[in-house]
């Protein structure tokens, strides 16, 4: 097929600088010495000297042969291997525009963007060097434009830093409001429970006394409320007779004044006339 070249062993597609393609004969596997190829593929991976040193004193045909058997090329390792290494096979002639035998040229085989961008680095800069198409190279890469890219990539950082404070901000607001929701809560939930217990301890005081002391107690509080609101009417006074809503208490029962007023009998007074038939006010 085209991508062979029968008994000349492994081959490698190289197209010229006006698109057309050729077959380029490549030595057997293993029958030329191949430093360069072996130092790009060792394992572990080459240093960066250790690729210069390989590079050093090679022709361009030396350093763009296919040294395996998939037609594979220096260049072809150094994209995996990442940018700097891309970039010292390019400024070695390696030529980008090589397929190996699955038809894949070097950028496509790039390990990272890094290695990408040192294609589209060598691109900008020696635009007329390959036909960048065969090669698959997208786009040219400037100075300006990684200045904008990276003015970009900075102002981008600076707004997600800023929504992310923005955001901690109103999460320590909203942290802020629940802990004083909680804390009225809370003291609602207090103030509530003090309340009944001070109404339970009532009921108990008033559940204990006796009918006479029941009565001196409403007495009591009937002339405090009269002296309250300006001594309008005390025990024998001639005010009316105290109900639920102005906080009367019965003299017999203890229990609530009905709203529409109770029953007086001397200077007591009663929640219902049973009370009032019942009651025995204490001897004087």
């Amino acid at each position: 097929g085209e991508g062979a070249s029968g008994e000349g062993g492994p081959s490698a597609v190289r197209a010229t600088h006006d698109a057309a393609a050729v077959v380029a004969p490549l030595p057997e596997a293993g029958f030329v010495d191949a430093p360069l190829y072996t130092a790009l593929t060792s394992n572990p991976p080459p240093t960066l000297e250790a690729a210069t040193a390989a590079v050093a004193g090679l022709s361009p045909d030396e350093v763009n042969y296919g040294w395996n058997t998939a037609g594979e090329t220096a260049l072809h390792a150094a994209a995996r291997l990442g940018g700097t290494f891309v970039t010292l096979l390019l400024e070695a002639n390696a030529d980008p525009t090589l397929a190996n035998e699955r038809g894949k040229v070097p950028f496509a085989l790039a390990a990272d963007k890094p290695a990408r961008d040192a294609f589209r680095r060598f691109m900008a800069a020696h635009p007329r060097a390959w036909n960048y198409s065969l090669a698959q190279v997208p786009s040219a890469l400037t100075a300006e434009m990684e200045a904008k890219h990276a003015a970009k990539a900075k102002a981008d950082k600076k707004r997600a830093k800023e929504r992310k404070k923005k955001a901690d901000k109103a999460r320590a607001e909203a942290a802020r409001k629940a802990a004083e929701a909680e804390a009225v809560a809370e003291a609602v939930r207090l103030a509530a429970a003090e309340a009944k217990r001070a109404r339970d301890e009532q009921r108990k005081r008033e559940k204990a006394m006796t009918p006479r002391e029941r009565a001196a107690a409403a007495a009591l509080a009937r002339a405090q409320a009269a002296a309250t609101a300006g001594g309008g009417g005390g025990v024998g006074g001639s005010s009316a007779a105290p109900t639920a809503s102005s906080g009367g208490v019965c003299d017999y029962c203890g229990g609530p004044m009905p709203s529409s007023g109770g029953f007086e009998k001397l200077s007591f007074v009663y929640c219902q006339p049973r009370c009032m038939r019942e009651h025995t006010p204490p001897a004087v």
